[in-house]
C-alpha cells in the first residue's frame, strides 16, 4: 500500500513537468566575493592554488560542453517543428479526403482530428518551452577572470599576503564560473524534459500522418 501510495505521489509530482518543464525551488543567488583565506593558511597557498586553477580550468571546458548540447536542443527542436508541420498537412489531407470521399465515419475523423489538434497544441507547447531554455542556457554570461589588479602588489603588501590575494581571487572566480555553468546546466535540464515530452506526441502524429498519407496513395 505504502509503495502504491508513494508512486501516486511520485507521478503527481511530475504533472507539472510533464505540461510546462520548470525548476523547483528557489533559484540560487549569485555567490558574492569574499575572502576565504588569511595569513593562518599561507602553508596551504600552493596546494589550493593549483587545484582552484584546476577547477577554474573544468569549469570553462564544462561550460564549452554545456554550450554545445543546448545548440543540439535547438536543431532537434527544428526537426520537432518540421514533423509538427507535416502532421498538420497530413489533418489538413484527411479533412478534405473526408469532405471528397466520405471514406471514414464523421465521428472518426472529427475525434481523430481533435486528437491530432491536442497533440500538436501540446508539442507547439513543448518545444516553446524547450526553445525558450535552450536560448536562455546559451545567452551570454560574464565569466571571471583574473584581472591586471589582481596581479600588480598592492603597496606594503607582503609575499604571504600577495599570494593569499591572489588564491582568494581565484576562488571567487571559480565560485561565480561554477554558479554560471550550473545556471546553464539548470536550463539544459528544462529543454531536454521538454523534448522528452514532445517526443511520444509527436510519435504518434507522425504514424497518424503516414497513416493518412499511405491510405490517400493507395486509395489513388
Amino acid at each position: 500500500m505504502v509503495r502504491k501510495i508513494d508512486l501516486v505521489k511520485s507521478v503527481y509530482d511530475r504533472v507539472p513537468d510533464w505540461i510546462w518543464p520548470h525548476l523547483t525551488g528557489d533559484e540560487i543567488p549569485e555567490p558574492p566575493d569574499k575572502d576565504t583565506f588569511n595569513t593562518d593558511h599561507a602553508h596551504l597557498v600552493d596546494e589550493v592554488g593549483s587545484i582552484v586553477a584546476y577547477r577554474l580550468s573544468q569549469a570553462e571546458e564544462h561550460s564549452r560542453t554545456v554550450d554545445t548540447k543546448l545548440a543540439s536542443m535547438l536543431t532537434f527542436t527544428s526537426v520537432l517543428s518540421a514533423a509538427l508541420i507535416g502532421s498538420l498537412a497530413a489533418a489538413t489531407t484527411l479533412g478534405r479526403t473526408q469532405n471528397e470521399d466520405r471514406l471514414l465515419p464523421a465521428c472518426v475523423v472529427t475525434a481523430v482530428l481533435v486528437g491530432a489538434l491536442l497533440l500538436v497544441i501540446y508539442v507547439i507547447a513543448q518545444i516553446i518551452r524547450s526553445l525558450q531554455a535552450a536560448v536562455r542556457g546559451l545567452r551570454r554570461r560574464e565569466y571571471r577572470r583574473l584581472g591586471i589588479d589582481d596581479f600588480v602588489p598592492v603597496e606594503f603588501e607582503s609575499s604571504n599576503e600577495y599570494r593569499i590575494r591572489l588564491v582568494n581571487s581565484q576562488i571567487n572566480c571559480m565560485v561565480q564560473n561554477e554558479w554560471a555553468v550550473a545556471r546553464k546546466v539548470d536550463e539544459m535540464e528544462i529543454a531536454y524534459i521538454a523534448v522528452r515530452n514532445a517526443l511520444p506526441a509527436a510519435f504518434i502524429l507522425i504514424t497518424v500522418s503516414l497513416a493518412v498519407v499511405s491510405g490517400r496513395l493507395i486509395g489513388n
